[in-house]
């Protein structure tokens, strides 16, 4: 006998199997919460149908609730709390977190589900997702003239009152991974502004990269050269001994997906294509950026990746739309460079971005539209999708600890902007 995958620690013909294949019929709440989660690891879409309540079920959703579930790995169940929901009760809550992954990206889905009890049998009604960080007003409640805790120094009235009201009273698809952001993210007036005062230098450093990138060049001078660029300005590397990296900047060459390590030895030559990324930090605010170089002239086949990838970013910034959701961004560049030929590297995507260098969300560049977390004006994140000319897979030099190639050896290309989300759409801050 193998485990419940509800993770009650019974075998599973003893637990959710009696339920799922309509032996018995949930006596909880919370059973039936367990019973859903193990038919969405078995495929048992028919059973999730028949437990939503009969008032909000609907075939479409049933559809577009399988197709999500057939994408992830299903990891595990974690039940926080629950209220009522026993045998004799009416209504009940369970609060929750599924961990799966995505492409092998690992994601969570967290909820306070509510059900209802109707002629014996629970149902699932409804729920209230989240992020990692529950979008709720902090307690006590924010008095409308108080100032705003986002800390613009406005009253709340005047600031983010509104702003709130409208997250709260939105309506998220669970089955579509739909999340509120975290307000950790959310950043004020004074935050932007720093932002895209370190973008200045950022974007300064990337063109004098433009002016030196030429054949015979060795990847250490240029490393030293936009270091000397950001100091000289007040700014500082953000790469330099992040997580023990080692230089000042990334600088990535033909099969070099990502994290190349300049060096003295490394010398570039005619026809090779070059990701620099260079991240300033400035007053405590990050920018982040990189371009691609093309060394003196390179093959059709080169400067065409080059160029796509390009496109791609640019259509995955078209996408962000506030008030709409992250998977519009991967959905956008993945089609881009599909149908030129080309695959989206999924292990790496872009992240926020703002008084850290890697903040929440994880951005994928592969995806599905009306997906993922709720984008808000005030957030901040790059886009930076990694096209291969063959094959999505991707290994990490083993010696080194950060380069990443393709697997398949051929040619990859990147470009990435930093990018606020605005009332109206979005303001690049680095590029």
């Amino acid at each position: 006998m193998s485990l419940c995958p509800c993770g009650s620690g019974r075998p599973y013909e003893e637990c959710c199997e009696t339920y799922i294949e309509g032996r018995e019929t949930a006596p909880t709440a919370e059973a039936l919460m367990r019973s859903r989660y193990a038919a969405h690891t078995l495929g048992k879409y028919d059973y999730l149908n028949e437990t939503v309540h009969p008032s909000i079920r609907d075939e479409a959703d049933h559809e577009d609730m399988k197709k999500w579930s057939e994408a992830v790995e299903w990891e595990g169940l974690e039940i926080f709390s629950t209220k009522d929901g026993a045998e004799t009760d009416e209504t009940g809550e369970v609060s929750f977190e599924a961990r799966y992954s995505v492409n092998g990206m690992p994601q969570s889905l967290r909820e306070d589900a509510f059900f209802r009890r109707e002629d014996g049998r629970w149902y699932y009604v409804d729920g209230n997702v989240h992020g990692q960080d529950p979008y709720r007003r902090e307690t006590p409640k924010v008095g409308r003239n108080e100032p705003c805790p986002c800390g613009s120094g406005k009253k709340y009235k005047k600031c983010h009152e509104d702003f709130d009201e409208r997250i709260a009273e939105m309506k998220f698809d669970i089955f579509r991974g739909q999340v509120r952001p975290p307000k950790k993210i959310i950043n004020n007036e004074k935050d932007i502004a720093g932002v895209r005062a370190a973008g200045v230098i950022n974007d300064g450093a990337l063109d004098l990269m433009t002016e030196m990138v030429r054949p015979g060049i060795d990847t250490a001078t240029l490393d030293q050269a936009a270091a000397d660029y950001i100091r000289e300005r007040g700014g500082i590397p953000a790469c330099l001994n992040y997580e023990g990296y080692p230089k000042n900047v990334c600088i990535s060459i033909n099969e070099v997906v990502c994290h190349g390590i300049p060096s003295k030895k490394t010398i570039l030559k005619e026809g090779d294509i070059v990701n620099i990324d260079i991240t300033t930090i400035l007053n405590g605010y990050y920018a982040d950026a990189s371009r691609m170089y093309i060394v003196g002239k390179a093959s059709p086949e080169a400067e065409k990746l080059v160029r796509v990838t390009k496109e791609c970013m640019e259509l995955g910034i078209q996408a962000i739309r506030p008030w709409h959701f992250l998977g519009d961004i991967g959905a956008a560049c993945e089609a881009h460079a599909h149908e030129n030929g080309y695959s989206v590297v999924t292990d790496l995507g872009g992240h926020g971005v703002g008084k850290d260098f890697h903040l929440e969300p994880f951005v994928p560049h592969v995806g599905e539209k009306d997906t993922g977390m709720l984008l808000v004006p005030g957030m901040i994140l790059t886009v930076e999708p990694m096209i291969n000319e063959g094959s999505y897979k991707v290994v990490v030099d083993k010696g080194d600890g950060w380069t990443v190639r393709t697997k398949d050896g051929k040619l990859s290309a990147q470009w990435e902007n930093t990018v606020l989300i605005t009332e109206t759409g979005t303001e690049v801050l680095s590029s």
